[in-house]
C-alpha cells in the first residue's frame, strides 16, 4: 500500500473538506457554495487548483473557511493528495467541482460517524444532466444487492461489517468520492497518482481491504452528481479503457489482499475480475481488435469459466475465421 502524505495534527470535530478542479471555475463557483452552505458543522475549505487555465482563481469566494492552492497540472490524485497534506481536519470529504451537496451532507456523514466506530459515511444521491433533466433520482435503486441490506431502514442509517462491506464493493464498486465523508484516522494510504483511471475506487477499496472497518450508509438522497461534457465516462464511450482500468484495479487487490479475504471473498472478487476481461473482450470485438478479444476472453474463461464466456469465445473465433479465409468484408 502507499504510504500516506505528510499531513498536519488534526482538529477535533472539524470536517477538512478538499476540491480538486481543473477548468471547471462555473461548476466550481456551484460547489463551493453548497461547502460553505453546509449546517451543524464546523469546517475548512480546501481548493487544489490543478493547473486550470480558465481563470479559476478569480471565482474562489471571498470567506474565511476557503484556502486555495495552485499546483502544476498533475492530474486529480495529485490535487487530492496535496489537499490531504494541509488538512487540519478529524474528518475529511472530498467533493469534485462538478458535484454539489445538500446543506444536511456533512452533518448526517458526521452524525453517523461519531455515533459508530465505522471508517467512512457514504450516502445516496442524484444524478442529472441539469436542474431540469433528472437521469437518476435514486441510485440506490439500480443496485439491488445493496437495496437488500437497506429494507425497512429506508430513512435510516445502517452500519455494514467489514466482511459486509467487502462483499458489497467486490463485486462491483459504485460509490464515489463526493457522497463519502472519511473519519482520518482510518485512512492509512493516499490516492495513487500513477492509476488514471478508477482511482477513486482503488482509493476507496484499499482502505476497505487493507484493514478491517465497517462502514455507514443511508439511502436519503443527500447529493448530486451532475453528467456534462467534461465527465470521464461521457469521454471514453468505447468502454475499453474503462474496462483496462478495472482490471488493474481488481488485480492489485488480489495481489496485495488476497491474504485479508475469506476463500469465499477471493472466489468472488477473481470472477469479478473474470467479468471485467469478458467486457474487455467484448469492447475490443465490438472495434475490430478481434486477436486481442479473444485473448482476454480467454483470460476471463481461466479466471471463471461460463456460459457466456463460451459461446463468446466461439463467436470471435468465427470471425476469425472467416477473416483469415477472406469470407467476410474486413471481418
Amino acid at each position: 500500500m502507499n504510504s500516506p502524505p505528510t499531513s498536519l495534527p488534526s482538529v477535533q470535530g472539524l470536517v477538512s473538506v478538499i476540491i480538486p478542479t481543473f477548468n471547471r471555475k462555473e461548476m466550481l463557483r456551484e460547489a463551493l457554495a453548497c461547502a460553505l452552505n453546509q449546517s451543524g458543522v464546523e469546517r475548512e475549505i480546501i481548493v487544489v487548483d490543478d493547473g486550470s487555465t480558465d481563470g479559476t482563481e478569480s471565482t474562489i469566494l471571498a470567506d474565511p473557511c476557503v484556502r486555495y492552492f495552485r499546483q502544476q497540472n498533475a492530474g486529480p490524485s495529485s490535487a487530492r493528495n496535496n489537499g490531504m497534506r494541509r488538512a487540519r481536519g478529524e474528518f475529511l470529504a472530498f467533493l469534485d467541482s462538478d458535484d454539489l451537496w445538500e446543506p444536511n451532507f456533512l452533518s448526517e456523514c458526521v452524525s453517523a460517524l461519531s455515533s459508530t466506530e465505522a471508517a467512512f459515511a457514504f450516502a445516496n444521491w442524484r444524478i442529472v444532466e441539469h436542474p431540469e433533466s433528472v437521469l437518476s433520482s435514486d441510485a440506490f435503486s439500480e443496485r439491488p444487492h445493496l437495496l437488500d441490506k437497506l429494507k425497512g431502514r429506508e430513512r435510516k442509517w445502517i452500519t455494514l461489517s467489514s466482511d459486509a462491506a467487502r462483499d458489497l464493493f467486490i463485486s462491483k464498486s459504485f460509490i464515489m468520492p463526493s457522497g463519502i465523508v472519511f473519519r482520518r484516522s482510518a485512512l492509512n494510504h493516499e490516492w495513487d497518482e500513477s492509476v488514471h483511471v478508477g482511482e477513486d475506487q482503488l482509493f476507496i477499496l484499499e482502505g476497505l481491504f487493507a484493514q478491517q472497518s465497517s462502514i455507514a450508509c443511508t439511502r436519503r438522497i443527500l447529493w448530486t452528481y451532475r453528467f456534462h461534457d467534461s465527465n470521464f465516462c461521457t469521454n471514453n464511450p468505447d468502454g475499453t479503457r474503462v474496462s483496462r482500468g478495472e482490471i488493474q484495479i481488481k488485480q492489485r487487490l488480489l495481489d496485495n489482499y488476497a491474504s485479508a479475504l475469506d476463500p469465499r471473498q477471493t472466489a468472488s472478487l477473481k470472477r469479478s475480475l473474470a467479468a471485467s476481461y469478458y467486457d474487455l473482450g467484448y469492447h475490443l470485438a465490438a472495434s475490430g481488435e478481434k486477436d486481442a478479444a479473444l485473448a482476454a476472453l480467454r483470460t476471463s474463461w481461466r479466471l471463471g469459466p461460463s456460459l457466456r464466456t463460451l459461446l463468446a469465445r466461439a463467436r470471435v473465433r468465427l470471425r476469425l475465421g472467416r477473416r483469415n479465409r477472406g469470407d467476410g468484408p474486413g471481418d
